[in-house]
């Protein structure tokens, strides 16, 4: 067994790239080596800006063999009438390297055909590695790539070494001109010279005394210490946001920190928009004086420069950042100056979507809806309602958000509260975006909800009306987190509304205002949001089938559907459930398509087991309707259950297909009216046992 190292030296790549290239360059050569059969073990990662390495710790120096059976010809073709070899089986003869003795004949459904057992395998991996690895290496893919001099070679940034080593020794290939040597290189600005590697040990070394961390786990604990040190230092703490973290460990080889400082009259700026400025745009870490508590006119930066730059380093980002919250607060200032509600008519102006019309016309369909389920559910005035929906949108033609987009509602927020606005529709401004991510907060405030399920309901029948679809993997428009979050603030607020006619309200508005609807786009949405009510009650711990079954009984009411779903749930843990369960697929089974069955007629009803099951129906039913009504699921599955004995019976007694159509209708009509009971409820089948 001997280490392999492989490492692909390049300029410096953007930071979200590092991580799946060097997982889509270990997983090439993976499959590579299992492709070969050659076994190895032991894989360690590493990047930095400047390049993808992996390490395995052990591969094996000889490729495994192995006997495989080699089809040829048909032996009718292989073989002349005097029984010798035609020039068809002389060739085969010939690619298999075997002796004519040797050869088989293997039986296939068409006859049979001359064969030979071979040995393939034993080949030196070194070798092997030297005419595949190539292809590996061409084959990563990027977000976006670009090719460079006169080569083909398209890649990330340019490539400028490779570095690969099996055994302590070079393994001979090239790309488009690159040779692979057994010379890294260190820190671009600080130790930029050639370090030659004798394995990973050596590689490690090398590159540490060079002034580069190939660790990016070691590299992200500097920051965090050195930050933590400069925090205290300020007088505060550092905050630390993890996708930050991840990111300047991906913009740097060899970390350190330095303390800035602003002019602390910005700090009369939104605590937002020192964030955004600091963090999202220039990857600064803020610094608080407590946990959560008010920032400091300080930050602190990532550096990757030569120390004793470390004083134009900082002067440096000292001076951007100046730029960037003169220019916040300038937005902030001209901003102010109008009131919020004024920006509303400028709606008019941005453009949804060239099918959709503009922003302004979505935030009309959003107050319909908004006060239609205000009305509904309660919670909020319809004028608050009214304010919080025509304000909800507003911020989007603000200096402040046209420049940092992230803060949209966040802003109208704050410019909401300057105004005097309610605190209950300056709330709703900022929550209506919510979730804006997987694991993201719900809004909480009643007003906050209906401006959310309003913008969302018109995101997805806005979408499907035009069929602006999402398919397999695109999804462009947000679509399904858009009817995610519907169904999320719905299940949160516990607002057992039926969605099918808040669709069809928002797609007839659609229609109203002259965008072509298509016929289809109703049950398009009814389909679209049971996946997402099917997704979000599985994400709650809810077994699969249960959710299958209760939602092919109606999902177009969330919290209904949960509630029922949650009873079956509990059900199912009784050992007499997968007896109703089975009763129910036998009456589904031998129902026939499309048969809803008529008034039960008495008359012909003569046998003991019949009438039995009659009563029994006639007494659920009884107490059925009232449970069903008052959403107690959980008593109303238990009195379905106590019809199991006289289904049964009703099966083991009588012929349900018997010759007299009367008799046979009023049977069947019999089984329809069982069956009926469960409509709305759960399709039992969907969890019986096959039999």
């Amino acid at each position: 067994m001997a280490e392999l190292l492989l490492e692909i030296g390049c300029e410096e790549l953007p930071a979200g790239y590092l991580a799946p290239a060097v997982r889509a360059l270990a997983d090439g050569v993976l499959e590579l080596l299992a492709e070969l059969h050659v076994p190895a073990t032991g894989l360690t990662t590493y990047e930095t800006p400047r390049r993808l390495a992996i390490c395995l710790a052990e591969v094996a120096e000889v490729q495994a063999t192995r006997e495989v059976e080699r089809r040829g010809p048909a032996v009718s073709v292989a073989y002349d009438a005097g029984g010798k070899l035609t020039r068809a089986g002389e060739g085969f003869l010939r690619s298999a390297g075997v002796a004519e003795a040797e050869l088989i004949r293997i039986h296939g459904t068409k006859g049979d055909y001359l064969g030979a057992r071979i040995r393939e395998g034993g080949g030196a991996t070194r070798a092997l590695l030297a005419a595949r690895l190539p292809e590996v290496i061409r084959t990563l893919s990027f977000p976006k790539a670009m090719r460079w001099g006169s080569g083909t070679w398209r890649f990330a940034r340019p490539v400028h070494w490779i570095l690969c080593l099996l055994g302590g020794a070079v393994v001979d290939f090239a790309v488009d001109g690159v040779a692979a040597g057994k010379f890294t290189y260190g820190h671009r600005f600080i130790a930029p010279a050639a370090c030659e590697v004798s394995g990973l040990e050596s590689y490690l070394a090398s590159l540490r005394e060079a002034a580069v961390e190939p660790e990016p786990g070691r590299r992200a604990a500097t920051i965090q210490a050195r930050a933590a040190t400069l925090g205290d230092e300020a007088g505060g703490r550092v905050v630390v946001d993890a996708s930050l973290l991840d990111e300047v460990t991906h913009l740097v080889e060899q970390p350190d920190c330095c303390l800035g400082r602003f002019d602390e009259a910005f700090l009369a700026l939104p605590r937002e928009v020192l964030v955004t400025s600091m963090a999202k745009n220039q990857r600064y870490f803020p610094v608080e004086a407590t946990a959560g508590g008010p920032l400091l006119s300080c930050f602190v930066a990532v550096t990757n420069s030569h120390p004793a730059a470390a004083a134009n380093v900082r002067a440096g980002n000292e001076r951007v950042l100046r730029a960037r919250l003169a220019d916040a607060r300038f937005f902030w200032d001209e901003d102010r100056k109008r009131p919020l509600i004024s920006r509303l008519a400028d709606l008019a102006g941005v453009t949804l979507h060239e099918r959709l019309g503009s922003v302004r016309g979505r935030v009309a369909r959003m107050e319909e809806i908004a006060v239609a389920l205000a009305t509904e559910v309660g919670g909020a005035e319809v004028e608050a309602v009214r304010r919080a929906v025509q304000l909800a949108k507003a911020d989007l033609t603000s200096h402040m958000v046209v420049e940092f987009t992230s803060l949209q509602g966040v802003m109208g927020r704050y410019y909401a509260a300057h105004d005097g606005e309610q605190p209950a529709v300056c709330l709703a401004i900022e929550e209506h975006y919510r979730p804006r991510f997987a694991g993201d907060l719900l809004p909480a405030s009643p007003l906050g909800r209906l401006v959310a399920v309003a913008e969302r309901l018109d995101v997805v029948c806005g979408g499907f009306a035009v069929g602006l679809i999402p398919t397999g993997s695109q999804d462009p428009f947000g679509l399904r987190r858009a009817g995610l979050g519907l169904i999320q603030i719905c299940l949160d607020a516990g607002w057992d509304i039926d969605l099918a006619p808040q669709v069809a309200r928002n797609l007839e508005l659609l229609a109203a205002e002259g965008v072509q609807v298509a016929a289809s786009a109703a049950a398009q949405l009814r389909d679209f949001l049971g996946q997402r009510l099917h997704y979000a009650l599985c994400s709650h711990g809810v077994a699969e089938e249960v959710v299958r079954a209760v939602l092919a009984a109606g999902a177009t009411r969330p919290v209904d559907a949960r509630a029922r779903a949650a009873a079956l749930a509990e059900l199912r843990q009784d050992p007499s459930f997968a007896d109703i369960a089975t009763s129910f697929k036998r009456v589904n089974r031998i129902l026939p398509d499309g048969f809803v069955g008529a008034a039960v007629d008495r008359a012909v009803l003569t046998e003991v087991a019949e009438r039995e099951l009659l009563a029994a129906c006639e007494q659920v039913e009884l107490l059925a309707a009232p449970l069903r009504a008052a959403g107690d699921y959980g008593q109303l599955l238990r009195r379905l259950v106590t019809l199991r004995p006289a289904v049964d019976r009703f099966f083991e007694d009588i012929l349900v297909m018997a010759q007299e159509e009367a008799v046979r209708r009023a049977r069947l009509s019999l089984l329809a009216r069982v069956r009926h009971l469960f409509d709305g409820l759960a399709d039992m089948s969907q969890l019986a046992a096959e039999g």
